[in-house]
Parts: structure tokens; sequence; C-alpha cells
């Protein structure tokens, strides 16, 4: 199975998700998947789970580690999957902004610090 990534996606490893999902020994539907990560503590629905597969919602790092937990694989592996066909990664040009990023800067506090 090939792993596209698509102009305009909200993230990188949601192929790589549905991909280890679905060739899991596990073989676990999308509900099934929801289940056990809200049963791991993390509020997480079907529908959810689908937008994130299908690249159209994004993906927290600690959503990410639930995920891994769940499929039972490491998480190392689950990003590795992501990155199996490089042609389909998208060029940093591809990401769109939706507003000009900003960087404050912060005084030099070291003298307060213990």
């Amino acid at each position: 199975m090939r792993i596209s990534i698509r102009k305009g996606a909200k993230n990188v490893l949601g192929p790589a998700l549905r991909r280890a999902r679905e060739e899991s020994k596990l073989r676990l539907t999308q509900s099934d998947l929801a289940e056990i990560i809200s049963e791991m503590g993390l509020s997480i629905d079907r529908s959810a789970i689908s937008r994130i597969e299908n690249q159209e919602r994004t993906l927290s790092d600690l959503e990410f580690l639930y995920f891994a937990a769940a499929l039972r694989i490491n998480p190392v592996r689950l990003f590795s999957l992501a990155y199996q066909d490089p042609s389909k990664l998208p060029a940093y040009r591809d990401f769109e902004a939706e507003e000009e990023l900003q960087v404050a800067e912060e005084e030099d506090n070291a003298d307060t610090l213990p």
C-alpha cells in the first residue's frame, strides 16, 4: 500500500495511521480504535479518527502516542511509515500559513532565576 500525502493536508501521519490500523494483526475498525483510545483516557470518536486518517484534521503529538499504544506499534516505526515513499512528501513551499508567523522576543531574565 502506497501512502500519499495530499496538498493541503493538516497532518502527515494520517495515511500511516490508517495503514497501521488496517494492516495490524488486531484488524481494528475506526470505531474499535476510538473505543480503545477513549478507554485509555483520550476522548476521541470515529469521525475524528477518519478525519485524521484523511488528513483533514491536525494530529497532536499526544494523540499520536495514544494511537501507537492502541495499535501496539512502536511510535518510531509508526512515524517511519509516513516516509516510505519520500516523493509523496509535501515540499515546504506547499504548506500555506493562514497567518504570518511571529516570534516574540523574551527579555533576558537570567538574574531572576535561582
